[in-house]
This record gives structure tokens, C-alpha cells and sequence, in this order.
């Protein structure tokens, strides 16, 4: 017998921070299944991405307490998904899954979340790390996981780092202002990208479809 769940919808947070900014990626991507990942020359990337977490989780807070409200780093992060849920029209349900930043937990109470990033500080980078950060909230406090421990998440940080060679180091420590309706929003004009047969234009930013 089937499972009532084979046609789910999955998002990884890392595929939403990578491809949500643009409406026919989007498209590509979960719609029509092309690897986009080949073209972005993934590879390298990871490796950024990887020098830059390595670099981030072995910073202590004295590095960034001058920034971050005081508090204790916790040692591992959480590979999370949630419990399958509806958004908007879209006719499946939909899973996040990821594996959260290591997070900080606040001498006032809950954690912060604190996601490290190389690229260069911009509004519509801003916008992508936000997107990613609040995909992280809601794996942490969805009821699968509250046991986990890491809840209620109570602030939402990126560190602007700046990389050289394989040194990273931390230029800004930016709070970023926490609206689950924005991401739901977010999130549901991702899914009707998705359920639609018309080819949505590319965003202007997108390297990949421009």
C-alpha cells in the first residue's frame, strides 16, 4: 500500500537558502527536477560554506560578546525535519528538514540562532539568510522536535564574515527581526511556484537563468 505521505513536498533549509530567491529556479529546481547544484559549481561552495562553519563554531564568545547578548554555545547542532503540514492550496504536505547552526542559549531564557555567512552584505543577501534562519525557528519549535530542547528560539542572528584564504573572521554580528507570517507567506508563494504549469520569469538577481 502506498504511504499517504509519498508525494510530500520536501524542503532542505540549504535548498530553500539557495534557490527560493529566484521564481523560476523555484520552478526548476522542485518543479521540473533539474540539478541546479551542477551549475553552481557546488562543490566549491560547500567548501566555503564548510571553512566558514568550521571557523564560526570554534569562535568563542569573547569573540562576539561585544555584538550578541551573553550566553553559552551549545556543543552539536540538530539534524531536524518536521512533521508533514499544510500550506496554502498546495495539494501534498510539506516537510522542512535541516540541521540547525550550533545555537546560543541566552542567559535570559530560549536560544539564539546565529547562522555564519561569506557572502556580501546586501538586501537581497539579507533576505536570503532570513528566509534560512527562520526555516531553522520553525524546525526547532515544531512539536516533532520540542523535545529536543532547543526551544523557544528568541532571536535570530547572521555573522558577517569576511574570509581569507582559510581564516574567517567575523566582521558584524546583524539581529534579524523574526516574522513567522512573512516566511509562511514566503513559503506559500513557493508552493503555488510550484503547483503552476506557466513558466515563471527569473529574478534579476539569479546568475543561473539570466
Amino acid at each position: 500500500m502506498n504511504s499517504p505521505f509519498s508525494a510530500t513536498l520536501r524542503f532542505k533549509v540549504s535548498e530553500l537558502a539557495s534557490y527560493a530567491s529566484c521564481d523560476r529556479c523555484i520552478q526548476r529546481f522542485w518543479r521540473d527536477g533539474e540539478d541546479l547544484a551542477a551549475a553552481d559549481h557546488r562543490g566549491k561552495r560547500t567548501r566555503t560554506r564548510y571553512r566558514a562553519n568550521r571557523a564560526f563554531a570554534g569562535l568563542s564568545s569573547l569573540d562576539v560578546s561585544a555584538q550578541l547578548p551573553l550566553g553559552t554555545f551549545q556543543s552539536a547542532a540538530l539534524r531536524l525535519s518536521t512533521e508533514p503540514f499544510t500550506l496554502g492550496s498546495y495539494p501534498e504536505p510539506v516537510v522542512v528538514s535541516g540541521e540547525l547552526p550550533v545555537p546560543l542559549k541566552l542567559a535570559t531564557g530560549g536560544f539564539a540562532l546565529i547562522r555564519p555567512s561569506t557572502a556580501t552584505r546586501s538586501e537581497f543577501s539579507s533576505l536570503f539568510v532570513a528566509r534560512q534562519l527562520h526555516a531553522y525557528a520553525l524546525l526547532a519549535e515544531d512539536p516533532k522536535n520540542v523535545q529536543r530542547g532547543v526551544h523557544p528560539i528568541a532571536q535570530l542572528w547572521v555573522a558577517w564574515c569576511r574570509r581569507s584564504g582559510d581564516s574567517v573572521h567575523v566582521q558584524l554580528c546583524e539581529r534579524i527581526a523574526r516574522d513567522d507570517d512573512w516566511f509562511l507567506s514566503d513559503l506559500t508563494r513557493i508552493t503555488d511556484l510550484i503547483g503552476t504549469a506557466a513558466n515563471a520569469p527569473p529574478s534579476v538577481h539569479c546568475t543561473r537563468c539570466t
